[in-house]
């Protein structure tokens, strides 16, 4: 047997653990090839917006758990915060919020070392428009920050940060350029607050229909 890490393997474990790195490989350039294949047509205009009614908050708890699952030998201490939502049940395209969800914590949870804090707070409040509301979305951490220099353009298609953890944070920049343009395209808006080696917080606002009778949540 062969020594990997600390650990033994045999040549049925070693042959088991080349197929779980191989498919982790294939996941990942899956993943770059959306994005890629998102951005051309976002610049294209071909993005359209669909209506979902969907609880808000079960999203959002969903995916923190699928991003969570791929960060978990990080250890994060991770809070979730719902005492700000008032509304639940909304009329919005799912899949685009729940990309922006997902972009937004993978960026946490990969430029936050092991055993850091990350905190997600979902909260609404009643818009002047009838049966609409504004949901705040905020997630911070106290993970390596970004430099001045780098928040300048950070949100142009292919930008990285030149200072990572480890190579698993490496990717394509295009992550904050969906992001953006997702939520410009809900007609919403993104904030970030950084410093270099202190940590992040990103708020993304949104006006979004309340779906009749939607379910009241207490403050």
């Amino acid at each position: 047997c062969q020594i990997v890490k600390g650990f033994a393997y045999s040549k049925d474990g070693m042959h088991a653990w080349n197929l779980v790195k191989l498919d982790d490989a294939g996941h990942h350039l899956l993943d770059l090839i959306n994005e890629v294949l998102d951005m051309s047509r976002m610049e294209k205009g071909q993005y359209a917006l669909e209506e979902n009614e969907f609880d808000i908050e079960q999203v959002l708890s969903e995916c923190m758990e699928v991003v969570k699952g791929d960060f978990s030998e990080k250890n994060h201490i991770i809070s979730l915060n719902f005492q700000g939502l008032k509304h639940r049940d909304v009329i919005a395209d799912i899949e685009k919020v729940r990309k922006v969800f997902e972009n937004i914590l993978s960026n946490a949870m990969k430029f936050t070392p092991n055993g850091g804090k990350i905190s997600i707070n979902l909260k609404d409040e009643m818009n002047r428009l009838p049966e609409y509301s504004t949901f705040e979305f905020t997630v911070e951490d106290d993970g390596i920050g970004m430099s001045d220099e780098f928040q300048r353009h950070m949100f142009e298609p292919f930008s990285r940060e030149q200072v990572s953890l480890d190579a698993s944070s490496d990717g394509m920049g295009l992550g904050l350029a969906i992001t953006k343009n997702l939520v410009h395209l809900m007609d919403g808006n993104v904030f970030v607050k950084s410093r270099s080696k202190e940590g992040t917080s990103i708020t993304v606002t949104l006006v979004l229909k309340t779906s009749a009778g939607s379910r009241r949540c207490s403050a």
